[in-house]
């Protein structure tokens, strides 16, 4: 099977099939979006970073580099995400995120 029309380029972003991607987006060097990820208008991802199948990131959202969103994810607009986050299947978040830390649940809370 032929995957070159999976990926955007080795040295750019991987932007798999069924994602929507805004306006004014700006997705960093290595970063992975997985299938159906919704990254809307004015959102920033920094190296590295990965967001899973289903996750939300809605408007305004800035990611750190090296962080994970799980799948089914949703940040809330304008939050700010550090680097070197693990954000958990099924999250919602709604308050900014320090560096380095795990944050899981409905309601993100930091648990590490």
């Amino acid at each position: 099977m032929d995957f070159s029309n999976f990926f955007s380029g080795a040295e750019e972003a991987y932007i798999f099939y069924f994602c929507f991607i805004g306006a004014n987006t700006q997705i960093g060097k290595g970063c992975l979006i997985n299938t159906g990820a919704q990254i809307h208008h004015e959102v920033k991802i920094g190296d590295f970073t990965e967001v899973n199948p289903a996750a939300l990131l809605l408007g305004k959202v800035e990611v750190g580099k090296f962080c994970f969103i799980g799948a089914n994810a949703t940040i809330l607009p304008k939050v700010k995400i550090g680097n070197k986050v693990t954000e958990g299947a099924g999250d919602v978040v709604t308050q900014d995120i320090p560096d380095g830390v795990k944050v899981v649940g409905v309601l993100g809370r930091i648990i590490k």
